[in-house]
């Protein structure tokens, strides 16, 4: 069918590759395997001298059931190379790798808040980090600057949290117009005081949709800098990496950085839009004559000589492939020591991803099968890589029944004790029912994820939701669930995982409206964030404070509504703008951006009004009588100003003592909580 031939290209990489992850086989099946495959392989191709440019037979790999495995040799050149045939033919549609947002389970404490994490110590990247003394600033060129076209990465400014003003004191340039900045992580070892920060070239904020349409999938580039930031008015380059490949998600613990990337392999003089047969067979003559290793990522340190980042022979599988399946995209999970300065490993993963989870101890890839805007999938395959103290190490996989839903898949998925929960959706053949569960895996130690546990079951039948009512919202909180369905009312499930293998439903409790994020506030209770409901049509941003402490009879204890028609908030899909601060053993502050509309008496239509961070206030927790206030806004700008918000999006607050900062675009705000009628900036 299609035949290997002797590469004519050299490449443009090490053969040998450094730091490379290296698979344990653990089981002499994996060798017959890789040799079945072959043969498969060397009986479909035929002769080499046959061109063969009908691809009607090739199939993107499935989400499969089995752990995974390297297959090696011209396996997996086969494989990859039917990836980029099925490029070729447009029949290959790739799903977005999807960022984790799961809420940490405990304010911040001192005197300031910092980015709300997925999990506790799991720090996560963002646009805003703060020190207590210095706040570092992402400048993006989506938004409208005073001065400039935001040129500027980095800003860093010293804060006067007595007076909540701020100053600008240093900068750090863009390295590099092609690049988009990703986020930023404070580091501090014994080398010194570091910002590192982290560029691609994918337009990361806003487009991640046209990754699930093809419209950019070609591999970019992906660039970790770490800069010297002791002189805070002179920031020195200490050391970076680039890394081929869009960077798909991040996570650091400790003095560790862990890198999710996704490489689209590429053929110079590929002809996308092949008219004639003649085209056809020149490319596939290019396909067949391209050295794998010309279709594996690199990378470089200090502008130095290219390595391989991984090896074909160590490139992971799901699955035994047929001859006539591919996938193109390889996803690597890299480490990197931030004190030594170097790539410590890097994992070869080529399969369907949708999902990054983290705990300290090991990260999560999921893979969902025809990911589309309903959650509604065959199935979902986990993949389980363990952090050790020198690198990743690939561990186990595991297979359920459902998606993990489009929006933050991750928010679905939680890890204690070793054993992984998680939250799937499926929608039935009818088209309008939907299924939830509850799954509970555990690792074998022999490359499986067990299910141990699920719900529904045959002892407990009741459904996570009504009919047709879809998830809104997950969070896992230690050997507790709470599910929020919606459709026209909002259920509030609770539910046990005291014992893994027997979860069960312990509560219900409805409500209007829904909320789209839940974030623990102390032992049974919980904050939520969504929208109200009146008379079937969403309203205002809702802030609500649910009274878990009878199991069996939860209840809403103080509900805030912001704004009629048309408000929302970044708080329900992107928990880093949700800030939270412990002021002492009995309070608790936090703040929620909201874009504000009200409905024009006159013509009947929202309109918008302004842009704040609303700040509330949660007391009693001495006494578990908890309260939920708010205090006010700080207004970022108002509809006099303009008729439609300028700076708008990726809005962050900042507590600290009494003074409240606001970052929305490129525009830093702050105010004291006396008054925040009385604000200070716009610093930039």
């Amino acid at each position: 069918m299609y035949a290997e031939g002797t590469p004519r290209h050299r490449s443009r990489i090490q053969s040998t590759p450094v730091g490379m992850f290296r698979f344990l086989k653990q089981h002499n099946s994996i060798l017959i395997l890789s040799l079945t495959f072959i043969a498969i392989f060397l009986t479909a191709c035929g002769s080499d001298n046959e061109i063969n440019t009908d691809y009607s037979m090739l199939t993107l790999a499935e989400v499969k059931q089995t752990p995974l495995a390297p297959i090696g040799g011209s396996a997996f050149s086969l494989y990859l190379k039917n990836g980029i045939r099925l490029r070729l033919d447009g029949t290959a549609v790739y799903d977005d790798l999807v960022e984790a947002n799961v809420a940490a389970a405990s304010a911040s404490s001192g005197h300031f808040s910092t980015t709300n994490l997925h999990e506790s110590g799991v720090d996560e990247s963002d646009r805003l980090k703060y020190d207590g003394e210095y706040m570092y600033l992402i400048k993006d060129h989506y938004y409208p600057v005073a001065e400039g076209k935001g040129e500027l990465a980095v800003s860093i400014l010293e804060t006067d949290s007595e007076n909540a003003s701020a100053e600008p004191v240093g900068s750090i340039n863009r390295s590099s117009s092609e690049l988009v900045n990703i986020g930023l992580y404070l580091e501090q070892n014994t080398r010194g005081e570091y910002l590192v920060s982290l560029s691609s070239t994918r337009f990361y904020y806003w487009f991640d949709f046209l990754i699930d349409i093809g419209f950019n999938w070609h591999s970019g580039k992906s660039l970790i800098e770490l800069h010297n930031i002791q002189d805070k008015a002179n920031p020195q380059l200490d050391w970076q990496i680039e890394i081929e490949g869009n960077l798909e998600g991040s996570r650091k613990i400790n003095n560790k950085l862990y890198l999710i990337t996704r490489f689209v392999p590429s053929i110079e003089g590929l002809n996308f839009n092949p008219q004639t047969e003649q085209e056809k067979q020149a490319n596939e003559l290019l396909i067949r004559n391209t050295s794998v290793n010309n279709l594996l990522p690199s990378y470089r340190i200090n502008q130095g000589e290219l390595q391989s980042l991984v090896a074909a022979d160590d490139c992971l599988v799901a699955g035994e492939p047929e001859s006539t399946e591919g996938y193109a995209d390889i996803i690597t999970l890299s480490s990197f020591d931030l004190e030594t300065q170097e790539l410590e490993s890097s994992v070869c993963l080529n399969a369907n991803v949708h999902g990054i989870y983290s705990s300290v101890n090991n990260l999560y890839i999921g893979a969902s099968a025809n990911v589309d805007w309903w959650g509604g999938s065959g199935g979902t395959s986990i993949h389980k890589f363990a952090l050790l103290e020198n690198g990743v190490t690939y561990r186990a996989s595991g297979f359920v029944q459902g998606g993990l839903g489009w929006n933050d898949p991750a928010l679905r998925m939680s890890e204690l004790n070793d054993d992984l929960r998680i939250v799937t959706s499926e929608q039935l053949t009818n088209g309008t029912d939907i299924e939830n569960r509850l799954f509970v895996l555990r690792d074998d130690n022999s490359g499986q994820l067990n299910v141990i546990g699920q719900l529904p079951n045959q002892g407990r039948p009741s459904a996570i939701g009504k009919p047709g009512e879809d998830i809104f919202a997950v969070r896992f909180v230690e050997n507790d669930a709470y599910i929020i369905t919606f459709e026209r009312v909002d259920p509030l499930y609770h539910i046990s995982l005291e014992e893994p293998m027997d979860p069960y439903i312990v509560s219900e409790l409805e409500m209007p409206g829904f909320a789209r994020y839940l974030h623990p506030i102390s032992e049974n209770w919980l904050l939520g964030i969504g929208r109200h409901i009146e008379n079937g049509n969403q309203t205002g941003v809702k802030v609500e404070l649910y009274d878990l402490r009878d199991a069996e009879a939860p209840q809403v204890v103080d509900t805030q509504i912001i704004g009629g028609r048309g408000s929302w908030s970044e708080a329900e899909g992107d928990l880093r703008a949700f800030s939270i601060l412990a002021v002492d053993d009995d309070t608790l502050q936090l703040t929620v951006p909201v874009s504000r509309s009200e409905t024009n008496t006159e013509t009947g239509y929202q309109e918008w009004r302004d842009n704040g961070l609303y700040l509330f206030e949660i007391s009693g927790l001495q006494t578990e009588d908890l309260r939920l206030i708010q205090q006010g806004a700080l207004i970022s700008e108002t509809s006099d100003d303009s008729s439609y918000p300028l700076h708008w999006g990726q809005g962050r607050g900042v507590l600290h003592d009494q003074a409240i900062y606001f970052y929305q675009g490129n525009q830093l705000w702050g105010a004291l909580q006396g008054d925040l009628s009385i604000r200070n900036g716009p610093y930039y």
